[in-house]
């Protein structure tokens, strides 16, 4: 198995199994949880298939954008392994955390993703919206001194 693949297994089976155990000990999850067992086993379908039965109660709890960060980095680490079956856009904007040309939304997705390995940024489409509105901003600004000192 590629070592790329060995990675993102182990760290999606790290990161759900994190997050079960960060809900049992928090005090909203034991009070939200109650007789609520912890998955029988310590796989990633178990982990998975248990934090789904929490969502109720995990949406409201202040860890949410974490919880949601942390997924929506598992989904791209895991499409990185299998990058074949996916239908890619690019996107004629700057990315707005690296500057590089390199923004492109995935068949399937709910955001954008910045292709440079170092950033990697994940942005809603009404961040990337205003990203093209001040982009466009910019090369205006840009222009109009351009034919001004000209």
């Amino acid at each position: 198995m590629p070592l790329g693949l060995v990675d993102a297994r182990t760290r999606i089976s790290e990161t759900l199994l994190f997050w079960v155990r960060a809900a049992l000990d928090s005090p909203q999850g034991r009070a939200r949880t109650g007789r609520a067992a912890p998955p029988a086993v310590a796989t990633v379908p178990a982990a998975a298939l248990w934090l789904r039965r929490q969502l109720h109660w995990i949406v409201r709890s202040p860890a949410v954008e974490a919880f949601a960060r942390d997924l929506a980095d598992l989904r791209r680490d895991a499409r990185r392994c299998a990058p074949w079956d996916r239908v890619r856009r690019d996107l004629p904007t700057r990315c707005p955390h690296c500057w590089r040309l390199a923004l492109s939304w995935y068949q399937g997705d709910d955001w954008v993703t910045c292709r440079i390995p170092d950033c990697g940024r994940l942005l809603s489409w009404g961040r990337y919206h205003h990203a093209v509105a001040d982009w466009t901003r910019l090369r205006l600004e840009h222009l109009a001194k351009e034919t001004i000192s000209a």
